[in-house]
């Protein structure tokens, strides 16, 4: 047997032979781009990182009194999304901080807790923070700032 006989036999003739080698190269080359971006997604432990904000509908109401004093603020959870908890703190001269374990629970803040001059037209701060159930992660969801009581 001669030479052109068995390399016929192992490639192929020229009519039989087409593009595979190029498609095959080709081939390669993309599944070790894909292999590696996969290595490396695990390796540098993207997407555990990522944190989502945590969840949860209040509902915000406060009441002057018309003699100037005796105003609160009253904050009640009306749905639970992913929250654990919500804390309620209100800033005046003094501050105070209060928390709802139960949603349909609601809490007051009377103006005498946080105003210590209650017959001039004070201020008030509130910011309300949802709190996730492990209390690692925390999302204000409502900040209002020059609440009048």
């Amino acid at each position: 047997m001669d030479g052109k006989a068995i390399r016929n036999k192992l490639i192929g003739s020229e009519d039989q032979r087409a593009v595979s080698p190029v498609i095959g190269v080709i081939l390669m080359v993309a599944i070790t781009v894909i292999l590696a971006a996969v290595i490396a997604a695990f390796v540098m432990d993207l997407g555990s990182s990522v944190e989502s904000n945590v969840q949860a509908g209040v509902d915000v109401s406060s009441t002057s009194s018309n003699s100037g004093t005796g105003g609160t603020i009253t904050v009640t959870w009306v749905s639970e999304g992913s929250a654990g908890s919500i804390e309620v703190e209100a800033k005046g001269d003094s501050s105070t901080t209060k928390t709802l374990s139960d949603v349909g629970g609601s809490k007051t803040i009377s103006e005498d807790a946080i105003v210590s001059d209650a017959t001039v037209d004070n201020d008030v701060q509130l910011i309300v923070t949802a709190v996730s159930e492990d209390g690692e992660t925390s999302t204000v969801i409502s900040n209002k700032n020059d609440i009048t009581l």
